[in-house]
């Protein structure tokens, strides 16, 4: 199990962000939020993935995309093949 960091090694600025975070398992605490996430989207219109509240501001389609986009772009960095 991955251990939560000791305050000695971050910046006291990061305090608010660490402490945000569950205790417990990173990893099932990370699978957990995925699962969620994916609960929540699983429902979205296309209307609904296309919405901005403001001009200048991202779609879900956009963030979704981005994350996608990053993933490929890791795995081809790592050399990991993987079925798109």
């Amino acid at each position: 199990m991955i251990k939560r960091p000791e305050a000695s090694e971050y910046p006291a600025y990061y305090l608010s962000y660490v402490d945000l975070v569950p205790k417990g398992d990173i990893v099932s605490i990370l699978n957990q939020q995925k699962n969620e996430m994916i609960e929540s989207l699983k429902d979205l219109t296309n209307l609904q993935g296309l919405f901005q509240y403001a001009s200048d501001k991202w779609t879900v389609k956009a963030v979704e995309s981005v994350a996608i986009i990053s993933f490929r772009t890791d795995c081809l960095s790592r050399k990991i093949r993987r079925p798109i």
